[in-house]
Protein backbone atom coordinates (compact mmCIF):
# COMPACT_ATOMS: atom_id res chain seq x y z
CA UNK A 1 0.00 0.00 0.00
CA UNK A 2 0.98 3.56 -0.68
CA UNK A 3 1.33 6.71 1.63
CA UNK A 4 -1.86 7.73 2.81
CA UNK A 5 -2.61 11.13 0.94
CA UNK A 6 -4.85 14.12 2.71
CA UNK A 7 -4.78 16.80 0.13
CA UNK A 8 -2.49 18.70 2.38
CA UNK A 9 0.70 20.08 1.49
CA UNK A 10 3.83 21.21 3.27
CA UNK A 11 5.59 24.44 3.40
CA UNK A 12 9.14 24.66 5.45
CA UNK A 13 7.47 24.19 9.19
CA UNK A 14 3.65 24.56 7.97
CA UNK A 15 1.15 21.53 7.23
CA UNK A 16 -1.55 23.57 4.92
CA UNK A 17 -3.97 22.78 2.19
CA UNK A 18 -3.43 24.53 -1.17
CA UNK A 19 -4.18 28.54 -1.11
CA UNK A 20 -7.08 27.91 -4.01
CA UNK A 21 -8.81 25.20 -1.62
CA UNK A 22 -12.89 25.12 -1.46
CA UNK A 23 -13.37 23.55 1.37
CA UNK A 24 -12.48 25.94 4.02
CA UNK A 25 -14.96 28.49 4.86
CA UNK A 26 -13.20 32.01 4.30
CA UNK A 27 -11.73 33.59 1.89
CA UNK A 28 -7.73 34.58 2.49
CA UNK A 29 -6.52 37.42 1.08
CA UNK A 30 -4.29 36.94 -1.64
CA UNK A 31 -1.42 40.33 -0.30
CA UNK A 32 -1.43 41.04 3.34
CA UNK A 33 0.60 43.93 4.64
CA UNK A 34 1.15 44.01 8.78
CA UNK A 35 2.99 46.91 10.15
CA UNK A 36 4.48 44.50 12.79
CA UNK A 37 7.17 41.97 14.14
CA UNK A 38 6.03 38.06 14.94
CA UNK A 39 6.10 37.34 18.07
CA UNK A 40 9.26 36.10 19.35
CA UNK A 41 9.26 34.21 22.51
CA UNK A 42 12.64 33.75 24.96
CA UNK A 43 11.93 30.26 26.65
CA UNK A 44 15.13 29.13 29.47
CA UNK A 45 16.37 26.44 28.48
CA UNK A 46 15.39 26.18 25.17
CA UNK A 47 15.59 29.44 23.44
CA UNK A 48 14.03 31.33 21.44
CA UNK A 49 11.02 30.52 20.05
CA UNK A 50 9.24 32.36 16.89
CA UNK A 51 5.98 32.81 15.41
CA UNK A 52 7.11 32.05 11.85
CA UNK A 53 9.28 29.96 10.28
CA UNK A 54 12.93 30.68 10.42
CA UNK A 55 14.40 28.17 8.21
CA UNK A 56 13.47 30.28 4.86
CA UNK A 57 16.03 31.73 3.13
CA UNK A 58 16.06 34.49 0.74
CA UNK A 59 16.23 32.37 -2.65
CA UNK A 60 13.16 30.05 -1.49
CA UNK A 61 10.87 33.48 -0.39
CA UNK A 62 12.47 35.03 -3.56
CA UNK A 63 11.01 32.57 -6.12
CA UNK A 64 6.90 33.49 -4.78
CA UNK A 65 7.88 37.32 -3.20
CA UNK A 66 10.79 38.75 -5.19
CA UNK A 67 12.40 41.62 -3.45
CA UNK A 68 11.41 43.83 -6.25
CA UNK A 69 7.57 43.35 -5.73
CA UNK A 70 7.90 43.73 -1.91
CA UNK A 71 10.18 47.26 -2.53
CA UNK A 72 7.03 48.18 -4.25
CA UNK A 73 4.40 47.64 -1.90
CA UNK A 74 6.54 49.23 1.23
CA UNK A 75 6.93 52.61 -1.32
CA UNK A 76 2.95 52.21 -1.78
CA UNK A 77 1.76 50.63 1.84
CA UNK A 78 3.44 51.84 4.27
CA UNK A 79 3.65 55.87 3.99
CA UNK A 80 4.66 57.57 6.89
CA UNK A 81 5.05 54.71 8.28
CA UNK A 82 8.75 55.22 9.15
CA UNK A 83 8.46 58.06 12.09
CA UNK A 84 6.41 60.08 9.77
CA UNK A 85 8.98 59.15 6.68
CA UNK A 86 8.00 57.25 3.67
CA UNK A 87 10.00 54.20 2.60
CA UNK A 88 12.72 55.14 -0.43
CA UNK A 89 14.28 52.03 -1.73
CA UNK A 90 17.82 54.31 -2.60
CA UNK A 91 18.13 54.03 1.14
CA UNK A 92 18.17 50.13 1.29
CA UNK A 93 21.36 48.33 2.75
CA UNK A 94 21.04 44.98 2.56
CA UNK A 95 18.46 41.56 2.29
CA UNK A 96 19.52 39.52 4.38
CA UNK A 97 20.08 35.77 3.20
CA UNK A 98 18.79 34.08 6.31
CA UNK A 99 17.51 34.35 9.96
CA UNK A 100 21.27 33.31 10.90
CA UNK A 101 22.45 36.73 10.21
CA UNK A 102 22.10 39.80 12.57
CA UNK A 103 20.28 43.22 12.34
CA UNK A 104 22.81 45.03 10.64
CA UNK A 105 23.59 47.54 12.97
CA UNK A 106 24.18 45.16 15.76
CA UNK A 107 27.00 43.48 14.26
CA UNK A 108 30.63 43.84 16.62
CA UNK A 109 28.66 46.18 18.70
CA UNK A 110 28.28 46.03 22.44
CA UNK A 111 24.30 45.78 22.36
CA UNK A 112 25.25 42.37 19.90
CA UNK A 113 28.03 40.95 22.41
CA UNK A 114 25.17 41.85 25.21
CA UNK A 115 22.42 39.84 23.39
CA UNK A 116 25.06 36.90 22.47
CA UNK A 117 26.25 36.51 26.19
CA UNK A 118 22.28 36.87 27.25
CA UNK A 119 20.14 34.77 24.65
CA UNK A 120 22.78 32.94 22.92
CA UNK A 121 24.29 32.95 18.66
CA UNK A 122 21.16 31.99 17.55
CA UNK A 123 18.78 34.81 19.03
CA UNK A 124 18.88 37.33 15.55
CA UNK A 125 14.94 36.77 15.75
CA UNK A 126 15.02 37.96 19.32
CA UNK A 127 17.52 40.71 18.40
CA UNK A 128 14.97 42.34 15.63
CA UNK A 129 11.84 41.56 17.72
CA UNK A 130 13.34 43.18 20.76
CA UNK A 131 14.43 46.31 18.13
CA UNK A 132 11.21 46.78 16.22
CA UNK A 133 8.95 46.12 19.93
CA UNK A 134 10.31 47.08 23.24
CA UNK A 135 12.35 49.77 21.28
CA UNK A 136 9.48 51.01 19.33
CA UNK A 137 11.30 50.77 15.77
CA UNK A 138 9.04 50.36 13.21
CA UNK A 139 8.94 47.14 10.84
CA UNK A 140 6.37 46.37 7.92
CA UNK A 141 5.98 42.61 6.40
CA UNK A 142 4.57 42.31 3.18
CA UNK A 143 3.40 39.23 1.86
CA UNK A 144 1.54 36.48 -0.75
CA UNK A 145 -0.71 34.11 0.07
CA UNK A 146 1.20 30.39 -0.66
CA UNK A 147 -1.61 28.39 1.58
CA UNK A 148 -4.29 28.25 4.34
CA UNK A 149 -5.92 26.54 6.92
CA UNK A 150 -2.27 25.30 8.80
CA UNK A 151 -2.82 22.19 10.44
CA UNK A 152 -2.94 22.57 14.80
CA UNK A 153 -3.59 18.79 15.28
CA UNK A 154 -4.65 15.84 14.15
CA UNK A 155 -5.88 12.17 15.10
CA UNK A 156 -4.21 8.77 13.78
CA UNK A 157 -5.55 7.88 10.38
CA UNK A 158 -7.99 5.08 10.61
CA UNK A 159 -8.87 2.54 7.73
CA UNK A 160 -12.54 1.84 7.21
CA UNK A 161 -15.12 0.38 7.47
CA UNK A 162 -15.16 2.06 10.74
CA UNK A 163 -16.27 4.08 12.99
CA UNK A 164 -14.95 6.50 14.84
CA UNK A 165 -16.39 8.76 17.72
CA UNK A 166 -13.48 11.84 19.28
CA UNK A 167 -14.71 14.03 21.97
CA UNK A 168 -13.01 17.34 20.73
CA UNK A 169 -11.28 19.48 22.76
CA UNK A 170 -10.00 22.80 21.69
CA UNK A 171 -9.50 25.72 22.91
CA UNK A 172 -8.36 29.47 21.20
CA UNK A 173 -7.15 32.41 23.04
CA UNK A 174 -7.19 35.95 20.58
CA UNK A 175 -5.94 39.01 21.77
CA UNK A 176 -7.30 42.17 19.97
CA UNK A 177 -7.17 43.48 16.43
CA UNK A 178 -4.99 46.01 15.17
CA UNK A 179 -6.22 48.64 12.76
CA UNK A 180 -6.21 46.83 9.93
CA UNK A 181 -8.69 44.46 10.82
CA UNK A 182 -6.48 41.43 11.31
CA UNK A 183 -6.16 39.38 14.84
CA UNK A 184 -2.30 40.31 16.21
CA UNK A 185 -2.20 36.59 17.41
CA UNK A 186 -4.19 33.81 19.04
CA UNK A 187 -2.56 30.32 20.12
CA UNK A 188 -4.35 27.18 19.76
CA UNK A 189 -4.44 24.28 22.17
CA UNK A 190 -6.12 20.78 20.71
CA UNK A 191 -6.82 17.54 21.01
CA UNK A 192 -9.30 14.32 20.82
CA UNK A 193 -9.69 11.74 23.46
CA UNK A 194 -10.59 8.48 23.10
CA UNK A 195 -11.26 6.50 25.80
CA UNK A 196 -9.98 8.95 28.35
CA UNK A 197 -6.53 9.66 26.17
CA UNK A 198 -6.37 12.90 25.09
CA UNK A 199 -3.18 13.94 23.18
CA UNK A 200 -2.88 17.93 23.19
CA UNK A 201 -0.98 20.30 20.72
CA UNK A 202 -0.21 23.85 21.31
CA UNK A 203 0.69 25.72 18.20
CA UNK A 204 1.33 30.05 18.59
CA UNK A 205 0.47 32.53 15.14
CA UNK A 206 1.51 35.82 17.01
CA UNK A 207 2.44 39.56 16.41
CA UNK A 208 3.90 41.79 18.67
CA UNK A 209 1.04 44.06 20.05
CA UNK A 210 0.37 47.85 18.37
CA UNK A 211 -1.97 48.71 20.43
CA UNK A 212 -2.19 50.29 24.24
CA UNK A 213 -4.95 48.59 25.34
CA UNK A 214 -5.67 44.55 24.79
CA UNK A 215 -8.72 42.15 25.80
CA UNK A 216 -8.74 38.60 25.44
CA UNK A 217 -11.62 36.13 24.39
CA UNK A 218 -11.76 32.50 24.87
CA UNK A 219 -13.49 30.17 23.22
CA UNK A 220 -13.69 26.44 23.96
CA UNK A 221 -15.76 23.16 22.24
CA UNK A 222 -15.88 19.52 23.58
CA UNK A 223 -18.46 18.36 20.75
CA UNK A 224 -18.01 14.59 19.70
CA UNK A 225 -17.42 14.24 16.20
CA UNK A 226 -18.21 11.02 14.12
CA UNK A 227 -15.85 9.92 11.68
CA UNK A 228 -17.46 7.41 9.47
CA UNK A 229 -15.23 5.79 6.81
CA UNK A 230 -16.27 3.11 3.71
CA UNK A 231 -14.64 0.10 3.34
CA UNK A 232 -10.81 0.56 2.40
CA UNK A 233 -11.30 4.75 3.18
CA UNK A 234 -9.00 5.92 5.53
CA UNK A 235 -9.71 8.84 7.38
CA UNK A 236 -8.48 11.33 10.27
CA UNK A 237 -10.13 14.17 12.44
CA UNK A 238 -8.53 17.66 11.58
CA UNK A 239 -8.16 21.27 13.41
CA UNK A 240 -7.13 23.76 11.39
CA UNK A 241 -6.23 27.70 11.85
CA UNK A 242 -8.61 29.94 9.86
CA UNK A 243 -5.40 31.37 8.78
CA UNK A 244 -3.28 32.12 5.05
CA UNK A 245 0.13 31.02 5.29
CA UNK A 246 2.23 34.22 3.73
CA UNK A 247 5.29 34.56 1.67
CA UNK A 248 7.33 37.63 2.04
CA UNK A 249 9.77 40.01 3.53
CA UNK A 250 9.88 42.04 6.87
CA UNK A 251 11.43 45.22 6.54
CA UNK A 252 13.17 47.46 9.23
CA UNK A 253 14.83 50.79 9.42
CA UNK A 254 18.03 51.26 11.61
CA UNK A 255 20.15 54.62 11.58
CA UNK A 256 23.77 54.17 10.36
CA UNK A 257 26.71 56.60 10.25
CA UNK A 258 23.56 59.57 10.64
CA UNK A 259 21.34 58.26 7.85
CA UNK A 260 18.38 56.25 8.50
CA UNK A 261 18.78 52.69 6.53
CA UNK A 262 16.29 50.25 5.53
CA UNK A 263 17.03 45.92 5.72
CA UNK A 264 14.57 42.79 4.89
CA UNK A 265 14.46 39.26 6.11
CA UNK A 266 12.98 36.62 4.14
CA UNK A 267 9.43 35.68 6.36
CA UNK A 268 7.02 32.57 5.90
CA UNK A 269 4.53 33.29 8.40
CA UNK A 270 1.11 32.62 9.00
CA UNK A 271 -1.74 35.66 9.53
CA UNK A 272 -5.29 34.90 10.96
CA UNK A 273 -8.01 35.74 7.81
CA UNK A 274 -9.21 39.12 8.44
CA UNK A 275 -13.63 39.35 9.74
CA UNK A 276 -13.45 35.97 10.00
CA UNK A 277 -14.54 35.15 13.85
CA UNK A 278 -13.24 32.32 14.28
CA UNK A 279 -9.73 30.84 15.28
CA UNK A 280 -10.15 27.11 14.11
CA UNK A 281 -11.94 24.91 11.66
CA UNK A 282 -12.75 21.09 13.06
CA UNK A 283 -13.49 18.57 10.16
CA UNK A 284 -13.16 15.03 9.04
CA UNK A 285 -10.60 14.53 6.19
CA UNK A 286 -10.84 11.35 4.09
CA UNK A 287 -7.36 10.48 2.26
CA UNK A 288 -6.59 9.18 -0.90
CA UNK A 289 -3.98 6.27 -1.77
Amino acid sequence: MGEVHFGDITLGSYNCLPKNSQIVPYHAPEKLTMLATPQVDWLWPSGVRTAFDREVTAKSISSTMPLDAAHSRWEEETKGHWFGDNYNRADFKKAHESWNEWPFHLTDTQIYYNYVQHYGYHSQPWALYHETTFLGSPSAFVGVLVGVAPLVFCTNPVQGKATKIYTESSSFRVSNKTTQETEIGFTIQAGASISGFTPKLAHTFKWSKTTTHTSEVKHTSGEQTTVQLDEGQWGRMEVRACAGVYDGWICYRRPEQGKQRFAAYPMRTALHVPGFASAVTEKKAVGTV
